[in-house]
C-alpha cells in the first residue's frame, strides 16, 4: 500500500470511501442496525454488533473472524483482539465533544470524533502513531468509521460537513 498521508472519508451514494489523494484505501457501506461490511484492496469484510450494555463488535472476512472488540459495561473502554494476538484497547473521552480512541498501549493510533465549534458539530478523524501493519490500521479506520457512524445514526445523513473528515497524515 502506497503511503498513507492525505486520508479523507468521501460519501458516494449510500457508500463511504477513504480516499489516499484519488486512490480508495477502504469502500464502506455502513448499516447501523445490521451487518456493515467494507472492501480493502480487492478484500471483503463484515462488521457485525450485538449488544447494548456490553458491546461487541466482530469483523469477519471470508466467514473467519479478524478482531473482535469488547466492551465494558457501558461501553466506555474497549479491549480489541485481532486473530493473530494483537491487543489495542478503545475508549471514549466527552470532554468538549465525544473522541472514540484507538490505543496500542498509551498511543493513540487513531481516533474519530465530533467538537462543537461555533455551536457547530464538527466531525474529526486523526491517525497518530504509524502503525508497521497497514491492513490492521484500515481495519481499525473501518471499524471505527462504522462505530462514529452508528453512534450518530440520529444525525441528518444530508449534512455533507458531517459526512467529510480530513486528516493529514505522515
Amino acid at each position: 500500500m502506497s503511503k498513507m498521508k492525505n486520508l479523507k472519508w468521501v460519501r458516494e451514494d449510500k457508500k463511504y470511501l477513504l480516499k489516499n489523494d484519488e486512490t480508495t484505501m477502504i469502500d464502506l457501506s455502513v448499516n447501523p442496525s445490521n451487518t456493515s461490511s467494507f472492501v480493502i484492496d480487492n478484500k471483503q469484510y463484515q462488521v457485525f454488533h450485538k449488544g447494548f450494555f456490553s458491546p461487541v463488535y466482530i469483523v469477519q472476512s471470508n466467514e473467519k473472524e479478524i478482531l473482535k472488540l469488547s466492551h465494558s459495561f457501558w461501553g466506555s473502554n474497549g479491549k480489541i483482539v485481532f486473530n493473530d494476538g494483537t491487543v489495542y484497547t478503545c475508549d471514549y473521552k466527552n470532554k468538549g465533544g465525544l473522541t472514540m480512541r484507538f490505543m496500542d498501549g498509551d498511543n493513540e493510533i487513531l481516533s474519530y470524533g465530533r467538537s462543537i465549534e461555533n455551536k457547530n458539530v464538527v466531525p474529526f478523524f486523526s491517525i497518530g502513531i504509524a502503525m508497521v501493519d497497514a491492513e490492521k490500521l484500515l481495519v481499525l479506520a473501518a471499524l471505527g468509521f462504522i462505530m462514529v457512524q452508528c453512534l450518530f445514526k440520529e444525525d441528518d445523513a444530508s449534512d455533507d460537513a458531517s459526512l467529510l473528515l480530513v486528516i493529514t497524515a505522515s
